[in-house]
């Protein structure tokens, strides 16, 4: 099945998701009585400490007793000039253009509890820290996807060839490509110099907009240096601090005549409502080439998720590395330049070897990441987690297999019993045939009472 295919059977991913998520996090969470509301508990950590200070700072700079104009401003004036000579540092207008891109996205718990590292100290072993803040994690999945993107003929249009691919954790509660899909969906790339932005089913200015000065105040906040290189901070707060909207800082390379970006550093603003989503962060890195075309080296978005309140909090977090940029035809993928669609899958991505990606991944996993596998069958040998797993499987999936290799499976689970005012409470058995039995010919039916 093509990935295309996938995308659209899963049209409805935000939905799914939220749903996996939530049984997921009872099954993980429930057992240990981490659903009980209690006081939070506060973390004191450097690098939170650092940001609600550079936050601080901003606000003496800007102080709100000061006018804000655009006019005359050169903070907005340096904004258009980025805006204006973008399409001079793309490299897609090209006649030629590619990339490699890994990715790792990952979902886990926050905040752990003591009570639960006591009752279960095996899942100390398994702790790691966010990206962002530090905070304690304890990672429940995670997705790693090695792919290539073509580009060609001087246009925009993208064609993303999947090399490899692997998943464990709580993905393999369900079936092959859900999860994946929804957190994709989901965890999507962000590129800055959109007038929309569309993050979790809703669309966001973005600072270099068109309508840019409509919906945010540009500041000259500083000059630092950013990996060696000289920058200007320029800073970006919402106008309306409940509007979707995004709240960050571009640093552009001092003297540079092209708007030249090294860095982007935004998020979310809490104030903003984006349903079960508490904290959303977006960090950007790029480097210009020989040719003096603007590439994005690495892309990180996290996201604290809070589907009940007072209930523990999850973290998704997604990790991007481009490389071996090229502006010649890969030979190696000729014919996908003339196929139609813009995913593709040749190769075999459900049973890459595990000497593949890590030779593409440059940076080693964690120990919490890399032992993923070990720590669900650590889970499974808790019975209240071992059937709980299953009944989630059967509410996700809407049916009950009836073997390994079903050929048969009884469902959908969600009309065995349903009611009405004038019929009352009915019963209602099915089934559907599997490919497992005829990989070209299916068969439904119910029997009702």
């Amino acid at each position: 099945m093509k990935i295309a295919d996938i995308r659209n059977i899963y049209s409805g991913s935000l939905s799914f998701l939220t749903m996996a998520i939530s049984l997921c996090h009872f099954i993980i969470c429930g057992f240990v009585g981490s659903f009980s509301i209690c006081a939070q508990q506060v973390q004191v950590d450097t690098a939170i400490f650092m940001r609600e200070a550079l936050q601080l700072q901003e606000i003496i700079v800007n102080p709100g007793n000061e006018r804000y104009t655009a006019k005359n401003n050169p903070a907005v004036e340096l904004m258009h000039r980025i805006r204006k000579m973008q399409k001079n540092g793309d490299p897609r207008k090209m006649d030629k253009y590619s990339f490699d891109q890994y990715d790792k996205i990952t979902l886990g718990i926050l905040d752990v509890s003591p009570e639960m590292l006591k009752s279960h100290d095996f899942l100390i072993d398994y702790m790691d820290t966010t990206s962002f803040g530090r905070r304690p994690v304890l990672n429940v999945l995670l997705n790693e996807k090695a792919s290539t993107s073509l580009y060609s003929g001087g246009n925009r249009q993208r064609k993303i060839v999947e090399r490899g691919k692997t998943s464990s954790g709580i993905s393999e509660m369900f079936d092959v490509g859900t999860v994946d899909v929804a957190l994709e969906d989901m965890m999507r790339e962000v590129d800055i110099y959109d007038n929309d932005i569309t993050l979790l089913g809703n669309k966001f200015p973005g600072p270099l907009s068109t309508a840019g000065t409509l919906h945010y105040r540009y500041f000259i906040a500083d000059t630092l240096d950013i990996e060696g290189t000289r920058c200007i901070q320029l800073t970006f707060l919402p106008k309306v601090p409940t509007e979707f909207s995004f709240s960050g800082n571009l640093y552009v390379e001092l003297g540079d005549t092209t708007g030249f970006i090294k860095k982007v550093s935004m998020k979310v603003p809490r104030t903003v409502n984006l349903n079960f989503i508490d904290n959303l962060y977006i960090e950007q890195a790029f480097e210009k080439d020989s040719l003096g075309f603007r590439q994005k080296v690495s892309d990180q978005l996290s996201a604290d998720i809070c589907l009940i309140e007072g209930t523990q909090r999850m973290y998704a977090n997604r990790s991007s590395k481009y490389e071996n940029f090229s502006y010649r035809k890969r030979e190696d993928l000729t014919k996908v330049y003339n196929m139609i669609g813009s995913y593709f899958d040749i190769e075999s991505v459900t049973d890459t070897p595990d000497s593949f990606l890590p030779e593409i991944r440059g940076k080693s996993l964690s120990n919490s990441e890399e032992n993923m596998g070990s720590f669900m069958s650590e889970l499974r040998k808790i019975p209240f987690f071992y059937w709980a797993e299953k009944v989630v499987v059967i509410l996700v999936n809407g049916y009950i297999k009836t073997g390994s290799h079903s050929k048969f499976d009884f469902g959908p689970v969600n009309t065995f019993i349903s009611a009405n005012p004038v019929e009352k409470v009915r019963f209602r058995v099915g089934g559907m045939t599997t490919a497992n039995l005829s990989p070209h010919l299916f068969a439904d039916g119910y029997v009702a009472y």
